[in-house]
């Protein structure tokens, strides 16, 4: 018998325009594991008779519309077909495997992997489960970074969630990154900005964000934003504060117009304290501008506090002033999981009870109400079952079961 390796050499050296097609037969066997049935090779005749002094004239047929086929049972009667399947990679110079084994390989390498991350870091059970769900995510990512590589990154994404997590003071990218990377602008890109929120909120107990907007609102929670000195709060009411040269009086002023004010990080920074002039007053938080917007009545005596979605660390550090009060404190939001979400962060900073999105107002509004999608289903009952104390959980039980309250559907 020949040695297959010779015949197909010399085929190619003869013939160099079949490699083409031995290529295409390499392919299949890698995609099936197998070489039987038949199988389109070409369309013409330019190369039909080399394929037939290749594989034989009983192996390969031409049909009426000039489509050559070669039936691989024929071909392979009395041939060791894994001998000379293995000679075509080898004259291929391509290494011989298939999708199944390659398959297999990458998920020992998963394994191997997330056994070594569990070792390193057995503290870390709830990453390491969430990581263990999206395997896929790994075995493509292990075709382009080694396993040494992926873990150093993972070291870095979970010193990072770390940090955030017990951060309480604001905290710029550019500082964040020089902090963890020694390069003031690496996370701006590449996935170690985007795994640090997902682990974040894995380590937190919320939900994981998806969406770059959520994940956004999730960082900016936590003190991060991606400049720091716009990291601003838009109020209205009769506020005056303390500062080193004396009272400021400028926002009281603004009020008396109807006008809210702005104040950036730097203003705050300053500020000793801060106190409504009005006993009258009631703190009121607000998720959405619109909303915020309808607050601003001239005679108004309540501080309203946009809080523009998620609180940064700025809209807290002004109710943070404000809660040793005697004023109540209420937040007006979306009743779905966001929204209320933001109420359960702002009730641990200071008193807050909700405002026109609690039990009664969702009841009496049950009009308005907007069915939950799939996403904000699942996302719910998750967090629900993880947090059975959570203040709120009445109306975002309600919500889940009839349909969430859109802020700006209120009054309408």
């Amino acid at each position: 018998m020949k040695d297959p390796y010779l015949v197909l050499r010399r085929a190619l050296e003869e013939s160099p325009h079949l490699k083409p097609y031995l290529t295409k037969i390499a392919k299949r066997y890698y995609r099936r594991g197998v070489l039987t049935g038949r199988h389109k090779l070409a369309s013409g005749d330019a190369h039909f008779l080399d394929l037939c002094h290749l594989f034989g004239v009983h192996a390969v047929n031409r049909n009426t519309l000039g489509h050559v086929t070669v039936f691989y049972d024929r071909f392979f009667e009395g041939t060791h077909v894994q001998g000379w399947i293995a000679a075509l990679h080898r004259v291929l110079d391509q290494p011989m495997s298939t999708a199944a084994e390659d398959a297999q390989a990458h998920e020992r390498e998963v394994a191997m992997l997330l056994k070594t991350w569990q070792l390193t870091h057995p503290e870390c059970s709830a990453i390491h489960t969430f990581l263990a769900e999206a395997p896929q995510n790994l075995s493509a990512r292990l075709k382009q970074q080694t396993r040494a590589q992926i873990l150093d990154e993972w070291d870095r994404v979970l010193a990072i969630s770390r940090f955030l997590m017990e951060n309480e003071s604001p905290i710029g990218l550019a500082d964040l990154s020089a902090r963890f990377t020694g390069d003031s602008k690496a996370l701006r890109f590449g996935s170690i900005l985007k795994e640090s929120a997902e682990w974040l909120a894995v380590s937190t107990g919320v939900p994981v964000p998806s969406s770059v907007s959520d994940r956004k609102d999730l960082l900016a929670n936590h003190g991060l934003s991606l400049n720091p000195t716009a990291v601003k709060v838009t109020l209205f009411g009769p506020i005056v504060y303390e500062t080193e040269l004396g009272e400021m009086d400028w926002i009281y002023k603004l009020w008396t117009l109807g006008q809210s004010a702005t104040l950036s990080r730097d203003n705050l920074m300053g500020v000793k304290c801060m106190r409504s002039v009005s006993s009258h007053s009631r703190v009121i938080t607000c998720e959405n501008e619109t909303p915020f917007n309808g607050l601003l009545e001239k005679d108004n005596p309540d501080v309203c506090i946009y809080t523009e979605g998620f609180p940064n660390s700025s809209v807290l550090q002004v109710v943070k002033f404000l809660a040793g009060s005697e004023h109540s404190f209420l937040h007006w939001g979306d009743s779905d999981l966001n929204g209320l979400r933001i109420a359960g962060i702002l009730k641990e900073w200071a008193p807050f009870e909700l405002y026109r999105c609690n039990l009664h107002e969702l009841k009496m509004n049950q009009h308005k109400l907007r069915p939950m999608n799939p996403d904000q289903r699942a996302r719910t009952e998750s967090f629900l079952a993880k947090h059975p104390q959570f203040p709120f959980s009445r109306e975002l039980q309600y919500s889940l079961s009839h349909g969430w309250l859109e802020q700006e559907a209120w009054g309408i």
